[in-house]
């Protein structure tokens, strides 16, 4: 696109980051030398490491327990009937002591969380399932991805919160899931469910680039990695981040998923 420096959203599944932490949630500023984190999700464990990729209802276990002050609730979705139940008691071990279980901000990982609790997907057969079957369900929530917003309300309460040892702003998914989980007890259509995880997530995208572009006055924000495939969230980022009078970029020659990375690393390192 021949541009000089913008802002990166990039949502990935995952990658070692410099802070010893698995990124896969970033908001980068980003010019031809290289790059600075201004944002990204906030980190949840991920218990089992690269297994949670595998199994998304560890992602599931991880993100009741980081809503629930460490613990399950009291109450818990049907689909947790469907975890193995000596897994679950193993991975609340894990978590506990802080064992094999590294920290992301992975946007990849929090989506298979949400079709895990949804009922959606336990265990993968191949990668991303998870994430594209949630996608597929709120596509029936809809017909026109600019509708939506307006179709699920005001959606879920979008928080930013503070990174304090980086000191860069990062999305708090804890609301979300604990209205979602409200929502789901309540009997509300998985589909629709669905549908405002990703108006929420495109909400809280466009916040925080707002954050980062009121400190940096940079108004050209570019969206990659692999979760940026996913057509419906691309869409709603769009137009919100447009309605905002950013301009707006993505992949075209070049896949916004790991096809592209090869080139990343020569233009940086040229």
């Amino acid at each position: 696109h021949d541009l000089d420096e913008v802002l990166a959203v990039v949502f990935d599944g995952a990658g070692f980051g410099p802070d010893n932490t698995v990124w896969g949630g970033e908001f980068l500023q980003v010019d031809a030398q290289g790059y600075t984190r201004v944002g990204h999700m906030a980190c949840f464990p991920l218990p089992g490491g690269d297994a949670a990729a595998r199994e998304p209802w560890r992602v599931a276990v991880s993100l009741l327990t980081c809503c629930h002050g460490g613990k399950l609730p009291s109450s818990l979705p049907k689909a947790y009937a469907d975890f193995p139940a000596d897994g679950c008691e193993l991975l609340l071990q894990l978590l506990d002591k802080g064992i094999n279980s590294p920290l992301t901000s992975s946007c990849g990982r929090l989506f298979d969380g949400v079709a895990a609790l949804l009922g959606g997907r336990t265990h993968g057969r191949y990668e991303g399932q998870a994430a594209m079957e949630l996608e597929g369900l709120a596509w029936q929530a809809c017909g026109d991805p600019a509708d939506l917003p307006a179709l699920v309300g005001s959606g879920y309460e979008v928080r930013l919160a503070e990174d304090e040892d980086q000191k860069v702003k990062t999305v708090d998914f804890r609301p979300m899931v604990r209205q979602l989980l409200q929502d789901l007890a309540g009997g509300t259509l998985v589909q629709t469910l669905a549908a405002a995880f990703h108006v929420w997530l495109a909400r809280s995208t466009c916040a925080l680039v707002k954050e980062c572009a009121a400190q940096s006055g940079i108004r050209k924000v570019v969206l990659s990695g692999g979760c940026m495939q996913n057509r419906l969230l691309l869409t709603i980022c769009c137009n919100l981040l447009e309605q905002e009078n950013f301009q707006v970029y993505t992949g075209e020659n070049i896949p916004v998923n790991d096809g592209g990375i090869a080139l990343g690393q020569a233009f940086i390192g040229g």
